[in-house]
């Protein structure tokens, strides 16, 4: 049962070698094993693939062979554990995971339970659960999916798309002239990026604000919202705007793609920080999703007293003492 397992798929990365290898206690056990080790091995793994594979019965047959090779000192994880399940059924209802990977999307994507660490079927689970919702969302777009479509597709965000956005990937250093002149495109192209994500959040609160104070009786006011981080400089917030009684409302907007329920946070600059203590008008709005289905969070004040939000120094301005003087 064992061999079998072994050579069933280069799944199990045999081009690497037993070192580097997830499946290292079948090759432990084959190679060096005693002739009890290696009929220990093969039970354990005839009790976990034979038998019916609903979750119910399955999950435990699965913490069981876990525990085994915990016990055994043979190394247990979870790219081998999850490859198992997925070449114990027919039906493809388990797939193979990545627990760096799959951690890192699970946390993109909202879920805040544990992955990764301790291989046990309830975190297993999670993933599976997670693919389910994700399969739904993706087929609305692209058809009839399967588990293993959406493993595939969240296998990409959470080891090649996300490091990239969250800096877990150190690029090479330049070494030819051509190559820090790509460096160069890049950063410039980021920082269109980041200026364009913050326009069109911007441009989502103007527009939503019109909207509001026209359908709410007030096109007098609508005509009056303006967007003073084109019209004017350094005002400290970026929209002028109104409450339906005229009362003046400063907003300062910080846009981003990322989802609500990812938590990130934002900079606030200095000159914002010092407007939003003087300046009683002034309230801060949160544009979550932009790419999706955005999501204005209407903060408040925030300063002095960020409810919910905790801060931290970002930056420092350093000015010759000459001028400073």
């Amino acid at each position: 049962m064992a061999k079998s397992t072994l050579q069933s798929s280069n799944l199990l990365e045999m081009r690497y070698g037993e070192g580097g290898n997830s499946g290292r206690a079948l090759y432990i056990t084959q190679r060096d094993g005693a002739p009890a080790e290696k009929r220990d091995m093969d039970e354990n793994l005839l009790r976990l693939f034979s038998g019916p594979m609903e979750p119910a019965a399955f999950g435990p047959r699965f913490d069981a062979f876990a525990q085994y090779l915990r016990e055994k000192r043979l190394g247990c994880p979870w790219d081998f554990m999850a490859y198992l399940a997925f070449i114990a059924d027919p039906e493809q209802r388990y797939v193979p995971v990545k627990s760096t990977a799959f951690g890192r999307a699970l946390r993109y994507y909202g879920y805040g339970g544990p992955f990764g660490g301790r291989v046990e079927w309830h975190r297993y689970e999670a993933v599976l659960r997670l693919l389910d919702a994700l399969t739904e969302r993706l087929e609305s777009h692209y058809g009839p999916l399967t588990r293993l479509d959406a493993q595939g597709y969240l296998w990409v965000i959470g080891n090649m798309v996300l490091p990239r956005l969250e800096g877990d990937v150190t690029p090479p250093m330049p070494k030819k002239g051509r190559q820090w002149d790509e460096e160069a495109a890049r950063r410039e192209a980021a920082a269109r990026r980041r200026e364009r994500t913050g326009l069109r959040g911007e441009r989502l609160c103007y527009e939503r604000e019109r909207k509001r104070l026209t359908e709410g009786g007030r096109p007098d006011l609508a005509k009056r919202v303006e967007l003073v981080s084109i019209t004017g400089t350094d005002s400290g917030y970026d929209l002028r705007t109104f409450e339906a009684d005229g009362t003046e409302v400063h907003a300062e907007i910080k846009t981003t793609t990322w989802p609500r329920s990812s938590g990130r946070g934002f900079w606030l600059s200095e000159n914002e920080r010092q407007t939003a203590e003087r300046d009683s008008a002034w309230t801060l709005w949160r544009v979550w999703s932009l790419d999706e289905e955005p999501e204005v969070e209407e903060l408040g004040p925030l300063i002095p007293t960020p409810n919910g939000w905790s801060t931290k120094p970002g930056s420092w301005f350093f000015q010759p003492c000459a001028v400073a003087e």
